[in-house]
């Protein structure tokens, strides 16, 4: 049997066969708006403009979207040696993986230090306490 049209999206969803079982959901109270995180209008992010440096095709695909959402500009290089032409265009924060395939993150943000105002920030399926103190390290070398 054939529900109705969904009113946020317009489809239609089917009713399950009588075979599959059921589960209840709990629903959540509402958050009070005290408690809800607010971001920069995407106005306020409008002249930002990131580099992202990340080699993964999913990640490179995903993390722009949502940076674009939050109204960031965004520019993606796949490697350190793709990085520097794109960043010649400029750039005001720096967003690379740790682990490339020409190298790592930390030397990248170092061969660009010199061209953006902040510090880099990392990505990383990493997360080793050694990984976290070389970053450290490597960010304030910068």
């Amino acid at each position: 049997m054939r529900r109705p049209a969904c009113s946020t999206c317009g489809g239609s969803r089917e009713r399950p066969p009588e075979s599959t079982s059921r589960r209840a959901l709990a629903i959540a109270p509402a958050v009070p708006e005290s408690k809800v995180a607010h971001y920069p209008a995407p106005a306020a992010n409008a002249q930002r403009w990131i580099l992202l440096v990340e080699e993964n095709q999913d990640n490179a695909a995903a993390i722009p979207d949502l940076l674009q959402a939050h109204g960031y500009r965004v520019d993606v290089a796949d490697s350190i040696a793709a990085a520097p032409r794109i960043a010649d265009r400029g750039f005001d924060i720096l967003v690379s993986d740790i682990g490339l395939p020409d190298g790592t993150g930390r030397e990248l943000a170092r061969r660009l230090a010199g061209k953006r105002p902040g510090p880099p920030i990392a990505l990383t399926g990493y997360g080793t306490d050694e990984d976290i103190r070389r970053t450290r390290r490597a960010s304030r070398a910068i």
